[in-house]
């Protein structure tokens, strides 16, 4: 009995120091596999039933220096992003503003272009007025008695041509005549 006994007094103190192991144990675990709040929670229970426990209270600093880390990293990390994003925003200001540019250049350069064409064009006009100008000035001009003489003496020549033409063909028509001997 005695035997007995003295296990019985054994065991609540075997059971308190294996409950903070139990504790450290899978909180341990918990922050090897990098779940923080969970880890963070166990400990702190453990810490409310053992307050003492150096194993429990470095644990829980660990684990907090490791969490306060994280969300710096974190913070930093969604700084940069903002800063990228920033960035990003200002590239494609400057990318839409340049390509604004462009577009003003390029209207620019077309209209330039066409005014240079159009002005080419009105040169053109303008010379082909000239020679038109120049070809009517240097063709004599002809009063209208003058047309009306050569009108009538281009008729006459008509005439005279016509006779002609119809005295050869009567002086051929006899000379079948003429020819022929039956």
């Amino acid at each position: 009995m005695k035997k007995i006994l003295i296990i019985i007094l054994f065991i609540p103190t075997i059971g308190w120091a294996q409950k903070a192991g139990d504790y450290f144990h899978d909180s341990s675990n918990l922050y090897i596999n990098q779940k923080l709040d969970e880890a963070l929670s166990v400990v702190n229970k453990g810490l409310e039933e053992y307050p003492n426990n150096a194993k429990l209270i470095d644990l829980r600093d660990l684990i907090i220096k490791e969490k306060e880390e994280k969300e710096k990293n974190k913070n930093q990390n969604k700084d940069k992003n903002q800063d990228q994003d920033q960035n990003k925003d200002q590239n494609q200001d400057q990318q839409q503003n340049q390509d604004q540019k462009n577009d003003q250049n390029k209207d620019q350069q077309d209209q330039e272009e066409q005014q240079k064409k159009n002005q080419q064009n009105q040169d053109q006009q303008n010379k082909d007025q000239e020679k038109d100008q120049q070809q009517q000035q240097q063709q004599p001009k002809i009063s209208k008695q003058n047309a009306e003489q050569m009108l009538k003496a281009l008729q006459n020549d008509e005439k005279e041509t016509q006779e002609k033409v119809k005295k050869m063909k009567a002086a051929k028509a006899e000379r079948y005549k003429t020819d022929k001997d039956w």
